[in-house]
């Protein structure tokens, strides 16, 4: 699908009992990289979960690279790539045994690239993540993105 915009936000709602996000509306341009930066209880992760349809919002709607959130969210997730403050994964993995889960999920996962960066970062490979400093759970969540939809190109 060829869009303009990575994504499209149109007067999206959702609401909590004391707080609501409301009526947000904007768009990202294909290409660029966006960032949240606001105070506690902004409604930063309401939106980006919204985005990523962890969570509904109760109207309004949501397009990533052209596709409806709700109806296409697999496609649109194979193609994207989220960057969090934690890593999303269990704290026993260690980085062999994610990389045999993900060669499972995603289609374009090259194992021989997130390896290479790993080293090239100095990642360890059997240390369990969850014994990562903040430092390497940062650097390896950046390697992960990377490696889910990008091949290496250096």
């Amino acid at each position: 699908m060829d869009n303009e915009n990575a994504i499209e936000l149109s007067n999206v709602t959702k609401k909590y009992d004391g707080f609501c996000l409301d009526n947000i509306s904007f768009t990202v341009p294909k290409g660029s990289m966006c960032g949240f930066i606001g105070q506690n209880g902004a409604g930063k992760t309401t939106t980006i979960k919204s985005i990523l349809n962890v969570i509904r919002p109760d109207s309004g709607s949501i397009k990533v690279l052209g596709y409806d959130n709700r109806e296409n969210e697999q496609k649109f997730k194979e193609k994207i790539a989220v960057v969090f403050d934690e890593l999303p994964f269990h704290d026993d993995l260690n980085v062999r045994k994610l990389d045999f889960i993900m060669k499972g999920i995603f289609k374009n996962w090259e194992s021989n690239t997130f390896f290479d960066y790993l080293e090239e970062f100095s990642i360890p490979f059997k240390k369990k993540i969850g014994n990562f400093s903040k430092g390497m759970k940062m650097k390896h969540n950046f390697i992960f993105t990377s490696c889910k939809i990008y091949k290496k190109s250096i």
